[in-house]
């Protein structure tokens, strides 16, 4: 039925397993060296009428929900974990508000998820409840055909990590607007609502600060101006 994605909770005893074709994730418990299926649950609501396939499945970071993304259904299930035999119950379906969610992630803090909608070119991106583990969906950012998205510091230099995933043609506007937030977040305390006009900012005014020097990036990149496709970053405690 398709093995597609696995999380093994913190304690290394449960294993969860989605199957693509099946639609169901497989929940799997630890004894000796073997791992033994204690339970199999649909990813998505029984009563669809449309076709479906998973793709991403990922713990929470104290392992107390399970997240997967289902295509076709284009949603998050999100799935409480029983403390005491590791079992799963569905207590959430949330929209992507795209098409194909092949990928997403959560920062190290389990407050932010951000979902790829590869055949829409967006990224959804949704806070986390903590203590019930829904989400809330906030907004969207552009990104041409997104098939993976995960979060780093591009500079190394961040202490409190930061989310950012680049979609452009063109590598000096992705090193500019790398460059100018990271030293920003750097030495700033900068709330999400400011990122978001930095990025709105940054992504309108490369493009043409580029597209003015064009002929010193060709001769200097090789590559010809493209249309900006989207620099997405937002900062998180």
């Amino acid at each position: 039925r398709g093995p597609r994605s696995m999380a093994v909770n913190p304690s290394g005893t449960y294993l969860y397993l989605t199957t693509e074709m099946g639609c169901t994730c497989i929940v799997y418990k630890k004894s000796g060296l073997t791992w033994k299926p204690i339970q199999e649950i649909s990813t998505v609501p029984e009563d669809i009428s449309c076709s479906n396939i998973t793709a991403e499945a990922s713990l929470s970071p104290d392992g107390s929900f399970l997240y997967v993304s289902n295509r076709g259904h284009d949603s998050i299930g999100v799935f409480s974990i029983s403390k005491e035999n590791g079992s799963l119950t569905p207590i959430q379906w949330i929209s992507t508000q795209g098409k194909t969610p092949r990928s997403f992630c959560m920062d190290s803090g389990g407050n932010w998820l951000i979902a790829a909608n590869q055949d829409s070119d967006a990224l959804s991106v949704f806070s986390r409840d903590a203590a019930s583990g829904k989400l809330n969906f906030l907004h969207q950012e552009y990104a041409a055909t997104p098939v993976c998205v995960r979060m780093y510091d591009p500079v190394n230099k961040v202490k409190e990590s930061l989310i950012c995933v680049a979609y452009h043609k063109n590598p000096l506007v992705n090193y500019l607007s790398q460059r100018i937030l990271s030293t920003l977040f750097s030495s700033l305390n900068l709330q999400p609502k400011i990122v978001s006009f930095l990025h709105l900012f940054l992504s309108i005014i490369l493009p043409i600060l580029c597209s003015f020097f064009k002929s010193l990036v060709i001769n200097t990149l090789s590559c010809p101006i493209a249309k900006s496709y989207s620099l997405f970053l937002i900062k998180y405690s």
